[in-house]
């Protein structure tokens, strides 16, 4: 459970650096971002800001729903049946899937990897 902490307290700091280079950049302007293609190319795109901001709150209610949704499955089907049915380890994964994206950055921690 530590790490799925420490994974939900990482994906928290990430969307609200990503929320506050959209609020940044203004509602009418475009976030530049640079992808590196398997020929070694630059080539930029413009994500407008309303969109990363939609998809910042998307991918939080998400993280949300999958923290607290799969830990009160886990809690009722415990009561009754004695284990959580995979919940928390279905919930783990998820987080580790969510944040996996992240995983070129400097302060990603490899053992959040998914082993898929």
């Amino acid at each position: 459970m530590t790490h799925e902490i420490e994974i939900l307290a990482y994906l928290k700091d990430r969307y609200a650096e990503e929320e506050r280079l959209a609020h940044a950049a203004g509602e009418d302007e475009g976030i530049d971002v640079y992808i590196l293609d398997d020929d070694y190319q630059h080539n930029t795109i413009a994500i407008p800001s309303g969109r990363l901001l939609a998809d910042v709150q998307a991918r939080r209610r998400v993280v949300d729903e999958v923290w607290t949704g799969l830990e009160d499955f886990a809690v009722n089907i415990e009561g009754s049946r004695g284990d959580d049915c995979g919940a928390r380890e279905l919930r783990g994964e998820l987080l580790r899937i969510l944040a996996s994206p992240y995983a070129g950055r400097l302060d990603f921690r490899r053992e959040w990897l998914t082993e898929t």
